[in-house]
């Protein structure tokens, strides 16, 4: 009898118990669904932003508050936006997970992961498509799945609606995109910003993969009818003006038509879903203004 009375007693803790405590699949999805994130990356610090609440990021790059690069600067008010490469610095941060690129160093990555801190590696920087790839991947690992989700959306509605301005392919402006550090950039993000603004990449059609250094001797060759550059660049910030006004690229069409720009690097290397504000960008300079009136924050030279 006592024995009996026992096991009705235990039986009726552990039903208790069941009921109080949260279930394994709570607890598990408490334990995928991160509250404090870090970003180690521009394109995550993007993406995060409008993601998460802002209470849930402990932390984003000091990239994020550069207006010439960040598209989110003036957002991120009350944002701990000072985050670099740092071990020390992101382990007293206390992050549930941070969120950083392939092209990260090797030896900070495994000392990451050595200090038992979750990471989500984002793989995807060649194309918009890739881009949207990272997106779905930061939003499975905040639980964010319908919020990333909605952004890719946004993005795809907004290039449909690009690409229904757009002439067949006989009447688009041939571009090539240089660095006043010499780089080009073939089959890319760069290059898809191009293609999807409404250009023909001179580069990609010459056979160039990825960002690749070249001579002002290719330029002229190629003759594009549009030259894209980047307006950052803080240690010569003449570079830009002085390569169009005093080397051979005088000679070339986009030089002598007056259809080189200046554009903000935000609007080019931009690996989130803002891409598509550089998109926007180029489609009004290879276009005719009257055709679309939008402001920008560039300068054409």
């Amino acid at each position: 009898m006592v024995s009996g009375c026992l096991l009705h007693s235990c039986v009726m803790a552990a039903l208790l118990l069941c009921f109080l405590s949260p279930s394994a699949h709570a607890l598990e999805a408490k334990r995928g669904c991160p509250k404090r994130i870090v970003s180690l990356n521009l394109a995550s610090d993007e993406i995060l932003v409008d993601l998460v609440e802002g209470g849930r990021i402990a932390g984003i790059t000091y990239l994020s508050a550069n207006a010439k690069l960040s598209n989110v600067s003036e957002r991120i008010s009350g944002l701990n936006a000072t985050v670099r490469a740092n071990l020390e610095t992101i382990v007293e941060l206390e992050p549930d997970v941070v969120v950083l690129a392939k092209f990260s160093h090797p030896d900070f990555v495994l000392q990451l992961r050595n200090a038992g801190i979750r990471l989500v590696l984002l793989e995807y920087f060649e194309s918009i498509d890739g881009i949207k790839k990272n997106i779905r991947l930061i939003g499975e690992a905040v639980c964010e799945q319908d919020k990333a989700a909605a952004l890719i959306k946004g993005m795809e509605t907004e290039l449909e609606a690009i690409s229904r301005t757009l002439p067949e392919k006989a009447g688009r402006p041939r571009v090539l995109y240089f660095s006043p550090a010499g780089f080009t950039a073939g089959s890319s993000i760069v290059g898809d910003i191009i293609e999807y603004a409404g250009g023909i990449n001179v580069v990609a059609e010459a056979g160039i993969i990825g960002n690749r250094k070249i001579s002002l001797e290719f330029i002229i060759e190629l003759d594009p009818d549009v030259i894209v550059m980047n307006s950052y660049s803080p240690e010569r910030p003449d570079s830009a003006k002085r390569l169009i006004e005093e080397t051979v690229l005088k000679h070339s069409t986009a030089v002598k038509s007056g259809r080189v720009y200046l554009i903000d690097d935000k609007y080019l290397i931009g690996a989130s879903h803002y891409v598509v504000n550089g998109i926007r960008v180029l489609h009004s300079r290879f276009y005719p203004p009257q055709e679309n009136n939008e402001e920008i924050n560039d300068e054409r030279h």
